[in-house]
């Protein structure tokens, strides 16, 4: 008869702590991953272009439900939401089912947009709704490119 054998089973993990099916959103990475969602093909492709020669790690997509898919299967580090996006879901619902997701809670999320009133109804300056909406930060399209990126580098606590 055979004898038997002890095999070392690993502690199950503390019931405080959550369980994830996928890693939490932002993981290390050597180089920051930076969703960048607009609905102007031109202005998407520019700004991307900027962070990639800024060392960024870009992607790019059209629109609100493109941008909730890529946040849930890549978990970027950001995601850069144009507010006004005519298809899916604007900006602000886009961050705001991001934040809602215990899986990509974790992702920072800025606003941008061309209109002077991009929060039409909501009194307060532009970073006060921004933050309210849960956007770390706000930035307009007028802003130079190197404006857009010095703000993506300091919400995301990087250096140049």
């Amino acid at each position: 008869m055979p004898e038997e054998q002890n095999i070392p089973v690993p502690p199950a993990p503390p019931a405080s702590e959550p369980i994830h099916e996928n890693p939490p959103a932002g993981p290390a990475r050597s180089v920051p991953l930076v969703l960048v969602a607009d609905d102007d093909n031109n202005f998407r492709e520019v700004v991307a272009t900027k962070l990639k020669a800024a060392g960024f790690e870009v992607i790019a997509v059209k629109d609100g439900a493109e941008a909730l898919a890529k946040t849930k299967d890549l978990k970027p580090n950001l995601a850069l939401l144009d507010i006004n996006m005519p298809l899916g879901p604007s900006g602000t619902e886009t961050a705001l089912e991001i934040k809602g997701n215990p899986d990509t809670a974790g992702v920072k999320t800025l606003f941008l947009s061309g209109q002077d009133d991009p929060f039409p109804g909501m009194s307060g300056d532009k970073p006060d709704v921004s933050h309210e909406l849960g956007a770390e930060d706000f930035i307009m399209k007028t802003e130079s490119l190197d404006a857009i990126v010095e703000k993506v580098r300091r919400v995301l606590g990087t250096s140049s």
